[in-house]
């Protein structure tokens, strides 16, 4: 079935949207305007000490006569409530994350209405938790799997901005996705760079709407993780900080012979103050980190007399970091706020790229800078109406330089050696970004109405392979008048020694200009329209439209829907469904490396069975393949829709549990074909004499939007927060996802046959689940602890051979019993890798399971408490994989190697964090 929305650009279909949008719309924002009522209004809006508004603010009214309201701030900061009883007095109460309370004592007034400004200010000295957000049961804020994480929250969080993030992307899973692939935005900018400190972190939002119009993202690619920075203002604030770590505290990687000797430091500082108070202030923080890393080789390799051997090391690969910002707020007038901020980043490291099967000749080394500036404007039009505005550009520098230069020998299943596949890198982007946001509140509708503009400029040059690589990756013997298989150790083996079967399977080197550069802008605007019908009811539709140039593309549309139901009185029930359209832009890796590889500016040749270590020798007849990048000039941007339903159940004394269900359904996936791949048959089967439709010699290796997907994703989430003593935070996933096009880069085994493709992606684990919690400990010691657990991924068997002849080493093998005389027994029955196609489907393994507890304990001594001044020190232990337990990284999925089915890696061991925070 293909939808209506997805062949806007007929003529029929482009009229019949029209109306509906457009009658929709104005239906949606059209009210009447309710008489006036002769019960009196407490009204107002919530503020803090520099004007800005904020959102999500607790606002509870305590009425003499046993009156009791509560409410929640909107998208405008504004509160209301209505039939009030007029001359009472009423206690007024306001609390918002990371801003101390506000209480006061107010009248109803006899003309009806009460307005009210409210100004929260920051507080200093708070204790910390990771929870849920505490607002209305129909609130975005109150969708399954969102989370929000104040300032005075972070504390139990990793310090290290890496490990930060990848405990946020854990908890962005509960959008029904891989960790790791959440989209990232720093004060409503996109952030493709490394997290601030966190020390200048006011607030973290995870997963808020995804089914926003303002989102282009689909939730199944990954979550949403909004991070506020703190403002410069009220008194004079700041911080100091040291982390430590030594080996001596760390436990030995899993397959390392010794403990590696590393050590971490990590320093900085963080002030805050005002220039003019209640108009301008500024914030300032600094981090530096020394990362004195190793990497752990685990591979098989050969000795001097060309015999097996292992070889295994722990190769230092250091890192310096350093990351600052400032930022400036200004309160120009009544209605008009500006934010300033500058960031810089740098980053260097040595021998990377090592690690596992990659020896310490492939090492290269790093270097990125980065510089940040952005400012925002936001503008009080009227009592009910705020507009934002952004700009931001973004300069990022990244090289890459090999330790050494000479030919890559890659033996499947066993080891890489030889120089690093990038001789040299030098990439340079561009990336401005401006929005433009207007929020306004009519009746019950609260739209919001924005714009977004980005241009990504990159100029990379990237000499790649152009040393040239050798590939061994096992092949057919006769031994004894029989047919044996020797694997790619095997292989190299007997091509030093020059016995049979010692002959390379392939040479690849690319020739040509290494420079590419691209411009391409990105267009967007939506309409988002938050209807409360009544007090049981909420409705919110939107219309996204967005374009993108190089490559050219017509105007997307994706309309967003949903629905929320309390059907009790006391709002302890709720019922959600939301249903969506979402399309990702073609991104700018596909462009460059279709216009370096062109077959004219650069291009790739291919030598089947080369002579080693000259491939033009062995006096065998060399015909080299020439290999191109190409985009199918059909190429779309890959499109979904996503379902979901949700419930959601508080239950007394602050517990509250929710559950979703997903469904997915994409279309123009993206995936590479070799579109020139030989035509092998049963009546030829010989890749080089077989028929190619474009010519002989040559691989057409084309980037294409014909994939499709289908997914499922289940939710359950627990949560509490009001307990002093202790909160607890808890979610579980299961997922169940198929596709035939596992990425942009990615091959399918035949360029004409998808069987065996439709099969689970790379990232997927049928079950995840995230814990964390925090315990208040006598001594005024805090306690928290944090579980991800996941499923393997799935595992690849392959073959190592190209026995199809398209130039992918991806071939698998074919399913057979004990009678074939090539068949190998393996824990997925009898398998023949000597095949052309096999019929084993992709993916049908599955890697270790991962298993990882962390756990922080803190305290804070008071120094001095004052009314003007507070002084306090902080002391943590944080300690990473607290069980060590070892989380191997892979399986050999290569079946001729001796090492199938085994890891050559796993995740980081045991260590331990000191910490030091003084703060004022």
């Amino acid at each position: 079935m293909r939808w209506p929305i997805l062949s806007i650009n007929k003529p029929e279909f482009r009229h019949f949207f029209l109306i509906v949008i457009s009658l929709s719309f104005i239906f949606c924002t059209t009210v009447s305007i309710e008489a006036q009522q002769q019960a009196a209004t407490i009204a107002g809006e919530v503020k803090d000490e520099l004007g800005a508004l904020i959102i999500g603010a607790r606002v509870s009214l305590k009425g003499e006569n046993a009156d009791d309201r509560s409410s929640v701030t909107n998208e405008l900061g504004r509160f209301e409530f209505n039939n009030l009883v007029a001359d009472s007095r009423y206690e007024i109460r306001v609390t918002a994350t990371g801003f101390a309370d506000h209480k006061a004592a107010i009248a109803a007034n006899t003309t009806g209405r009460t307005a009210l400004s409210i100004v929260l200010y920051p507080t200093i000295l708070e204790n910390v938790s990771v929870e849920k957000s505490d607002s209305d049961v129909l609130d975005p804020e109150s969708l399954a799997g969102t989370l929000v994480i104040s300032q005075k929250k972070l504390e139990d969080l990793p310090d290290d901005p890496d490990e930060l993030n990848t405990e946020l992307q854990n908890l962005a899973a509960s959008s029904g996705s891989a960790p790791g692939s959440a989209i990232v935005t720093v004060d409503g900018f996109l952030n493709e760079g490394r997290l601030p400190s966190k020390s200048a972190i006011r607030e973290v939002r995870v997963n808020p709407n995804l089914f926003s119009a303002e989102y282009n993202f689909p939730p199944f690619r990954g979550g949403r993780i909004e991070i506020t920075t703190k403002p410069g203002s009220g008194p004079l604030t700041g911080s100091a900080f040291i982390n430590f770590n030594d080996d001596i505290l760390n436990a030995r990687n899993a397959f390392a012979t010794t403990r590696a000797n590393t050590q971490t430091k990590r320093y900085g500082f963080q002030l805050g103050a005002p220039i003019r108070k209640d108009r301008a202030g500024f914030f300032v923080d600094f981090e530096k980190r020394d990362l004195d890393e190793s990497a752990a080789v685990n591979a098989a390799t050969l000795d001097d007399a060309f015999d097996p051997t292992s070889f295994k090391a722990n190769i230092p690969n250091p890192k310096r970091l350093a990351i600052g910002s400032v930022r400036g707020d200004l309160q120009a007038d009544k209605n008009h706020s500006l934010v300033f901020r500058y960031i810089f980043n740098s980053n260097t490291a040595s021998n990377q790229g090592i690690g596992g099967t990659d020896l310490p000749s492939r090492a290269v080394d790093y270097r990125q800078t980065e510089h940040v500036f952005r400012v925002s404007e936001t503008a009080v039009v009227n009592t009910k109406t705020v507009n934002e505005f952004r700009i931001g550009l973004t300069l990022r520098d990244t090289n890459q330089n090999a330790a050494e230069n000479g030919p890559i020998i890659r033996v499947a299943g066993a080891f890489t050696s030889g120089g690093a596949d990038l001789e040299e890198s030098r990439l340079e982007e561009t990336d401005l970004e401006i929005s433009n946001n207007l929020i306004t509140e009519v009746g019950s509708h609260i739209l919001k109405i924005g714009t977004q503009i980005f241009n990504f400029r990159t100029r990379d040059l990237r000499r790649e392979n152009q040393n040239g690589s050798f590939f061994f990756g096992g092949t057919e013997i006769v031994e004894g008048g029989k047919p044996i298989f020797i694997s790619g150790l095997e292989q190299y083996r007997r091509t030093n020694l020059d016995l049979p079967g010692g002959v390379p399977t392939q040479f690849s080197v690319n020739l040509g200009e290494p420079i590419v550069s691209t411009s391409q802008w990105l267009f967007a605007a939506f309409v988002q329209d938050e209807w409360r019908l009544n007090k049981k009811l909420l409705v919110s539709l939107g219309l996204r439209a967005e374009s993108q140039t190089l490559p050219k593309d017509r105007i997307r549309f994706a309309p967003r829907v949903s629905i929320a139901y309390s059907p009790d009185k006391k709002r302890i029930w709720a019922f959600r469904a939301r249903a969506g359209i979402f399309y990702q832009r073609i991104g700018d890796a596909l462009l460059l490396t279709a216009g370096r590889l062109d077959g004219v500016k650069q291009q790739r040749i291919l030598i089947e069975d080369p002579g080693y270590p000259d491939p033009f020798s062995g006096g065998a007849l060399v015909t080299p393949i020439s290999v191109r990048r190409v985009l199918d000039p059909n190429l779309k941007a890959p499109g979904s829709l996503q379902m979901r339903v949700e419930i959601q159940r508080k239950f007394p004394q602050g517990w509250s549990m929710s559950s979703s269900y997903s469904w997915t359904s994409g279309w123009s996936q993206f995936r590479s074909r070799n579109i020139n791949a030989p035509a092998v048959s049963e009546a030829n089967a010989d890749p080089l004499t077989a028929p190619r439709p474009f010519g002989t010699h040559k691989n057409i290796l084309q980037f294409e939007s014909a994939g499709k997907l289908r997914g499922k994703v289940l939710y359950i989430g627990v949560n509490q927060n009001t307990y002093k003593l202790f909160s607890i935070n808890a979610g579980y996933l299961n997922f169940d996802f198929k596709t035939d096009a596992h990425g942009a880069f990615v091959f399918p085994q035949s360029s004409y046959e998808l069987t065996g493709e439709f099969s689970p992606p790379v990232w997927h684990s049928r079950h995840r689940m995230f814990f964390s919690s925090r315990v208040n400990l006598p001594w005024s010691l805090r306690l928290s602890a944090s579980i991800n657990a996941a499923s393997g991924i799935p595992l690849n068997v392959t073959t190592g051979q190209d026995n199809n002849g398209d130039g992918i080493f991806n071939d698998r093998p074919e399913i057979t019993t004990s009678a074939d005389p090539r068949a190998l027994e393996t824990d997925f029955g009898f398998l023949n890798p000597n095949v052309v196609n096999g019929n084993l489907r992709r993916n049908v393994g599955t890697n270790p399971a991962n298993f990882t507890v962390s756990m922080n304990i803190g305290k804070t001594f008071v120094l001095r408490k004052q009314k003007e001044r507070h002084y306090s020190l902080t002391a943590n232990v944080r300690v990473s994989n607290l069980l060590n337990r070892v989380n191997r990284n892979g399986l050999t999925g290569v079946l001729n190697s001796p090492f199938f089915g085994r890891a050559f890696s796993a995740g980081p061991a045991r260590r331990i964090e000191f910490g030091l925070r003084f703060s004022f």
